[in-house]
């Protein structure tokens, strides 16, 4: 064996069994922990490795606030760098902590393409698209789902600040009890509009109330069941069979495209319902055509965005008039591209 081969082998043995060692010594409790993202709301709260960077950059350390800190995952076989998360003069600043040092990344909110949202079970994603000095950037952040909460309104903020929308002279008489008292009823009239999907598709009628915001107005939207086709067939039988596309909801409101989706790679309860969902928010402001495509699968629901970013959401050939009336109500929301 060559001396390169075994210094791998040697580093590979030390590093799994510190990291063995290392979870040994932890309870189960206290590594669920470190898969937590931890909020930062005083300045007193701030990592001392990322203040040079604050202070050289922002007109103050309290300019951050609030903040969200993601996880290393330290003790578990994946480890993630730690990442300092927070919105300031409408852009949105991913400060990463790698092994050369801090690594900043500046993303200004209005050149977003879309946001995604996943939950699956203890598993939890944000992963935002956008430009980047004219370039197709990816970012993701990962963390346990029971810190979910910390990153609602980041993603709230961002797709407000993406919708553009402005509220009318009248809304801005109204005094601020009034304001939110209508602005709630405005949303229970409109998540009252998913009740149709309450019998054979509860999760998706939950999933789908949620991801309202509030002044948001649904226009259309369309149920996907899952799509499958057979892998395997004996004598005209399928024996198995392979997942074109797992269930979806597409709705369409005013400000955006919400198409909220299972992952195929998420369990099956005994019912075969996978646990968890995927939220993909596509603001209409930032797609600049949308159009159907015939697939030997179906009929594909396909957005184009900045960048030569794309989007697609597939659909059974059985449902082909609902899905143009959606594409058609769709292209007519659209702004303008010049």
């Amino acid at each position: 064996m060559s001396t390169h081969r075994q210094n791998f082998h040697l580093t590979w043995r030390r590093w799994l069994r510190d990291t063995v060692e290392g979870m040994a010594l932890m309870g189960a409790a206290e590594q669920t922990r470190l898969s937590w993202a931890q909020p930062v709301r005083s300045v007193e709260e701030i990592p001392q490795a990322y203040r040079g960077y604050l202070r050289d950059h922002l007109p103050d350390l309290a300019a951050c606030l609030p903040a969200v800190l993601t996880p290393t995952f330290r003790g578990f076989l994946r480890r993630e760098n730690e990442k300092l998360v927070f919105i300031h003069a409408e852009n949105l600043y991913i400060l990463e902590q790698t092994a050369t040092g801090l690594l900043p990344v500046i993303l200004p909110i209005l050149e977003i393409n879309s946001i995604e949202v996943g939950t699956i079970l203890l598993k939890a994603w944000l992963r935002i698209n956008g430009l980047i000095d004219g370039r197709l950037t990816s970012l993701t952040l990962k963390y346990n789902t029971v810190t979910q909460f910390l990153f609602d309104p980041l993603v709230a903020h961002l797709r407000c600040t993406l919708s553009g929308a402005e509220r009318s002279r009248e809304a801005f008489a109204l005094s601020g009890a009034e304001r939110s008292r209508r602005a709630k009823a405005d949303l229970y009239q409109e998540r009252l509009k998913f009740d149709p999907l309450r019998e054979h598709h509860f999760k998706f009628r939950s999933y789908a109330r949620r991801s309202l915001l509030e002044s948001e107005h649904v226009i259309d939207y369309l149920m996907q069941t899952e799509m499958r086709a057979p892998r395997l067939s004996v004598w005209g039988h399928a024996m198995t069979m392979r997942t074109i596309e797992t269930a979806h909801l597409c709705i369409l409101t005013d400000r955006e495209l919400i198409v909220i989706r299972d992952d195929p790679a998420s369990l099956q309860s005994c019912n075969e319902t996978r646990y968890g969902g995927v939220w993909d928010y596509l603001p209409l402001s930032r797609v600049q055509s949308a159009a159907l495509e015939e697939r030997a699968d179906g009929l594909a629901l396909t957005l184009r965005l900045p960048g030569d970013d794309r989007f697609e959401v597939m659909f059974s050939s059985a449902s082909r008039l609902e899905v143009e009336r959606l594409c058609a109500q769709l292209q007519a929301g659209l702004p303008i591209h010049r």
